[in-house]
């Protein structure tokens, strides 16, 4: 990510929020991901972002998610796990 960033060009890291979202992104061609609090926490848990998801729940999608990613992944850890 570091590398990407130091270019200086516009990196555009959609969000994703499960593994067929990542593959499609990943399959489009971008460089990096983000994977975004409300989508995970809405398609693992069926749930809205309102802080309900726990600090293990978010650390395990971040798990799930970044070993399926060849490209970077920036995570929202949802509220207040910073």
């Amino acid at each position: 990510l570091k590398s990407l960033l130091k270019r200086g060009e516009l990196l555009v890291a959609p969000g994703v929020f499960d593994g067929i979202s990542l593959r499609v992104a990943e399959k489009v061609g971008f460089k990096a991901l983000y994977m975004t609090g409300f989508g995970t926490v809405g398609s693992h848990l069926g749930l809205p972002d309102a802080g309900i998801a726990s600090y293990a729940e978010m650390v395990d999608r971040v798990r799930v998610l970044s070993a399926l990613s060849s490209v970077p992944l920036v995570c929202d850890a949802d509220t207040g796990f910073g």
